[in-house]
């Protein structure tokens, strides 16, 4: 019996989307968000996790407010970081 695909079913129930980059949401950049996969210590996770739930935000934006912070002081420290795609 042949296997039966219901991804594209399934994806229309749920309202799932692929995504296309087009001229607009590459002017738009930082809207756009990437999933990535990081190695981080268990004492610095657990440390976001605990500032996330004193601060009632969750661990994404914790996260997304270290590394603004992070590229603030780097760019302050040694200027504008010049994008690695030509």
């Amino acid at each position: 019996m042949a296997k039966k695909n219901f991804k594209n079913g399934i994806d229309e129930i749920l309202g799932v989307q692929e995504q296309h980059k087009t001229k607009n949401t590459m002017k738009n950049e930082d809207k756009t968000e990437t999933r990535t996969t990081i190695v981080i210590k268990s004492y610095q996770i657990n440390k976001l996790k605990a500032i996330a739930f004193w601060d009632r935000k969750s661990l994404k934006v914790v996260i997304e407010d270290a590394m603004d912070m992070y590229l603030v002081n780097y760019e302050k420290q040694n200027g504008e970081v010049k994008n690695i795609k030509q």
